[in-house]
């Protein structure tokens, strides 16, 4: 069965990101046949024999997985550990930002200058437009009146403490697509951790890596 407004679904897992353009798009990887779509955290792979639609080709390699096993996990868990995390005011962007020009947003230039000698040299400095923040007028937000998890709070699934923005976007996944529970085939503490929806749909999601260990806020229940 195809799966319906394929274009919705990616689109949670794009990010833009000039320096990897493969991040922007979905994009067919023709080095595992799959769909992929990635933000760099977290990475949807999709049987293109499910989409209706057909995707520029790429090649992207995935690190070899580790720390096998075979867990299950249920959307009723997941939500509970989300609603167990801390809160925080929901924000919405009412206007973007203005990246600077003279920087390209990236807040640094380079100046060239010549010698005594007549070599010419080049030094990367602070952009003395926009003082090195990369924009002339920042992004501006404003609150809803809502309550939403804090992004960064830290969720256990297994061995893997996970940000709740990254869990987030599995529950956004599951619930898309109407799955009750998933497989978790690969449980990494630092590494990345693969969670199988169906036999079409496959989520990988990172670790959150830290050189300290830190408590987590939520605990996601895993099933033998």
């Amino acid at each position: 069965m195809k799966i319906k407004n394929e274009a919705e679904l990616l689109k949670e897992f794009c990010k833009k990101d000039e320096l990897r353009p493969l991040l922007e798009a979905p994009f067919y990887n023709t080095k595992y046949n799959k769909v992929w779509c990635t933000n760099g955290y977290v990475l949807i792979e999709i049987n293109p024999k499910v989409l209706t639609r057909k995707y520029p080709k790429g090649e992207l390699r995935f690190p070899e997985l580790e720390c096998p096993c075979k867990k299950k996990l249920t959307i009723e868990a997941i939500n509970k550990a989300l609603e167990e995390c801390p809160k925080v005011d929901e924000e919405i962007v009412v206007s973007e930002e203005v990246k600077c020009k003279e920087c390209e947003g990236y807040g640094e230039v380079t100046w060239e200058y010549t010698g005594n000698n007549g070599c010419t040299h080049e030094l990367e400095a602070e952009c003395p437009i926009c003082y090195g923040k990369g924009y002339i007028i920042p992004e501006k937000t404003k609150k809803t009146g809502r309550k939403i998890t804090k992004e960064d709070a830290i969720i256990s699934i297994g061995n893997a403490p996970i940000f709740a923005r990254n869990v987030n976007k599995l529950k956004f996944a599951m619930d898309f697509l109407n799955i009750k529970s998933a497989t978790l085939t690969h449980n990494s503490k630092g590494g990345a951790n693969k969670f199988v929806l169906n036999e079409n749909v496959c989520l990988f999601v990172v670790s959150m890596y830290s050189l300290e260990e830190k408590p987590h806020d939520a605990v996601v229940e895993l099933i033998d």
